[in-house]
Protein backbone atom coordinates (compact mmCIF):
# COMPACT_ATOMS: atom_id res chain seq x y z
CA UNK A 1 0.00 0.00 0.00
CA UNK A 2 1.18 3.33 -1.11
CA UNK A 3 0.09 6.74 1.10
CA UNK A 4 0.46 10.32 -0.34
CA UNK A 5 -0.38 13.74 0.92
CA UNK A 6 -3.89 14.71 -0.14
CA UNK A 7 -3.94 17.04 -3.13
CA UNK A 8 -7.36 18.71 -2.72
CA UNK A 9 -6.74 21.90 -5.43
CA UNK A 10 -5.43 18.17 -8.37
CA UNK A 11 -3.03 19.68 -10.79
CA UNK A 12 -1.75 22.79 -12.12
CA UNK A 13 -3.35 21.79 -15.56
CA UNK A 14 -6.74 21.48 -13.71
CA UNK A 15 -6.86 24.46 -11.82
CA UNK A 16 -5.35 26.52 -14.89
CA UNK A 17 -7.89 25.04 -17.40
CA UNK A 18 -10.40 23.21 -15.02
CA UNK A 19 -11.43 19.46 -15.60
CA UNK A 20 -14.35 17.44 -16.62
CA UNK A 21 -13.22 14.61 -15.07
CA UNK A 22 -16.91 13.89 -13.29
CA UNK A 23 -15.30 11.82 -10.08
CA UNK A 24 -12.63 14.96 -9.61
CA UNK A 25 -14.59 18.27 -11.18
CA UNK A 26 -11.97 21.36 -10.35
CA UNK A 27 -13.01 24.48 -11.73
CA UNK A 28 -10.81 26.41 -13.31
CA UNK A 29 -8.93 29.34 -10.62
CA UNK A 30 -8.29 32.29 -11.19
CA UNK A 31 -4.52 32.28 -9.68
CA UNK A 32 -3.04 35.91 -8.20
CA UNK A 33 0.51 36.92 -8.63
CA UNK A 34 1.65 35.53 -5.89
CA UNK A 35 0.15 32.47 -5.90
CA UNK A 36 1.55 31.74 -9.42
CA UNK A 37 4.86 32.70 -8.27
CA UNK A 38 5.14 30.52 -5.20
CA UNK A 39 4.04 27.59 -7.66
CA UNK A 40 6.67 28.77 -10.17
CA UNK A 41 9.49 29.19 -7.45
CA UNK A 42 8.43 25.49 -5.79
CA UNK A 43 8.29 23.44 -9.21
CA UNK A 44 11.72 24.80 -10.38
CA UNK A 45 13.31 24.27 -6.87
CA UNK A 46 11.58 20.34 -6.77
CA UNK A 47 13.46 20.33 -10.45
CA UNK A 48 16.86 22.01 -9.53
CA UNK A 49 16.67 19.07 -6.48
CA UNK A 50 16.03 16.44 -8.98
CA UNK A 51 19.15 17.08 -10.99
CA UNK A 52 21.50 18.93 -8.89
CA UNK A 53 21.08 18.13 -5.11
CA UNK A 54 19.58 14.12 -4.53
CA UNK A 55 22.25 11.67 -4.52
CA UNK A 56 21.08 9.74 -7.31
CA UNK A 57 20.51 12.50 -10.25
CA UNK A 58 16.84 11.92 -11.99
CA UNK A 59 15.63 13.23 -15.12
CA UNK A 60 12.12 13.63 -15.17
CA UNK A 61 11.13 13.28 -18.66
CA UNK A 62 7.02 14.69 -18.39
CA UNK A 63 7.68 17.78 -17.13
CA UNK A 64 4.17 19.46 -17.68
CA UNK A 65 1.20 21.24 -16.20
CA UNK A 66 -0.68 18.24 -15.37
CA UNK A 67 1.88 16.50 -13.27
CA UNK A 68 2.31 19.21 -11.00
CA UNK A 69 -0.07 18.96 -7.94
CA UNK A 70 -1.24 21.36 -5.69
CA UNK A 71 -2.38 20.79 -1.81
CA UNK A 72 -4.35 23.46 -0.38
CA UNK A 73 -2.26 26.03 -0.02
CA UNK A 74 -1.08 25.48 -4.13
CA UNK A 75 2.16 24.39 -2.92
CA UNK A 76 3.17 22.93 -6.10
CA UNK A 77 4.53 18.35 -5.58
CA UNK A 78 6.21 17.49 -8.97
CA UNK A 79 4.76 13.74 -9.28
CA UNK A 80 4.53 10.81 -11.91
CA UNK A 81 8.44 9.92 -12.24
CA UNK A 82 6.90 7.13 -14.32
CA UNK A 83 8.88 7.65 -17.35
CA UNK A 84 11.89 9.06 -15.21
CA UNK A 85 15.24 8.30 -15.21
CA UNK A 86 17.75 7.90 -12.85
CA UNK A 87 21.44 8.99 -14.16
CA UNK A 88 24.34 6.84 -13.74
CA UNK A 89 28.13 8.80 -12.01
CA UNK A 90 29.04 10.92 -15.48
CA UNK A 91 26.39 10.25 -17.31
CA UNK A 92 24.65 13.13 -18.44
CA UNK A 93 21.97 11.93 -20.57
CA UNK A 94 19.37 9.35 -21.43
CA UNK A 95 16.99 7.57 -24.60
CA UNK A 96 13.78 6.16 -24.51
CA UNK A 97 11.68 8.57 -23.21
CA UNK A 98 8.56 9.75 -24.25
CA UNK A 99 6.22 12.93 -22.81
CA UNK A 100 3.95 15.24 -24.00
CA UNK A 101 4.29 16.42 -27.45
CA UNK A 102 3.03 20.30 -26.16
CA UNK A 103 5.99 20.48 -23.72
CA UNK A 104 8.62 17.72 -25.01
CA UNK A 105 11.67 19.38 -25.71
CA UNK A 106 12.53 19.85 -29.60
CA UNK A 107 15.83 18.82 -29.09
CA UNK A 108 14.57 15.36 -28.17
CA UNK A 109 12.44 14.70 -30.41
CA UNK A 110 15.12 15.58 -32.90
CA UNK A 111 18.11 13.25 -31.09
CA UNK A 112 16.04 11.01 -28.78
CA UNK A 113 18.74 12.38 -26.09
CA UNK A 114 17.21 13.47 -22.74
CA UNK A 115 19.24 15.46 -20.89
CA UNK A 116 18.67 17.75 -17.63
CA UNK A 117 17.88 20.79 -20.58
CA UNK A 118 15.32 19.09 -21.80
CA UNK A 119 13.66 19.11 -18.28
CA UNK A 120 14.18 22.66 -18.10
CA UNK A 121 12.31 23.34 -21.48
CA UNK A 122 9.25 21.46 -20.39
CA UNK A 123 9.31 23.36 -17.50
CA UNK A 124 9.69 26.76 -19.51
CA UNK A 125 6.53 26.02 -21.54
CA UNK A 126 5.13 25.49 -17.51
CA UNK A 127 6.07 28.58 -16.95
CA UNK A 128 4.67 30.56 -20.11
CA UNK A 129 0.87 28.32 -19.40
CA UNK A 130 1.57 29.49 -15.96
CA UNK A 131 1.67 33.49 -17.27
CA UNK A 132 -0.55 33.29 -19.73
CA UNK A 133 -3.10 30.85 -18.19
CA UNK A 134 -3.47 29.40 -21.55
CA UNK A 135 -2.92 25.71 -22.69
CA UNK A 136 0.29 25.42 -24.05
CA UNK A 137 -1.80 24.02 -27.44
CA UNK A 138 -3.70 25.03 -29.60
CA UNK A 139 -5.73 24.50 -33.12
CA UNK A 140 -3.39 27.44 -34.76
CA UNK A 141 -1.12 26.50 -36.64
CA UNK A 142 1.24 28.14 -34.37
CA UNK A 143 2.17 27.07 -30.52
CA UNK A 144 1.57 29.04 -27.29
CA UNK A 145 5.31 29.77 -27.39
CA UNK A 146 5.55 31.42 -30.18
CA UNK A 147 2.14 33.46 -30.06
CA UNK A 148 3.77 34.35 -26.43
CA UNK A 149 6.93 35.69 -28.31
CA UNK A 150 4.86 37.37 -30.89
CA UNK A 151 2.70 38.97 -28.40
CA UNK A 152 5.87 40.90 -26.98
CA UNK A 153 7.96 41.24 -29.62
CA UNK A 154 5.12 43.45 -30.90
CA UNK A 155 5.06 45.76 -28.16
CA UNK A 156 8.86 46.38 -28.46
Amino acid sequence: MLVFEYIPKGSLYDVLHGNGDSSNNVVKQNLTLEERLGIAIGSAEALDYMHSSANQKILHGDVKSGNILLNECFVPKVSDFGISRLMTQGKDHTTLVKGDKSYIDPVFMRTGILTKKSDVYSFEVVLIELITMKKPWSDEKESLQLNFVKSYMSDI
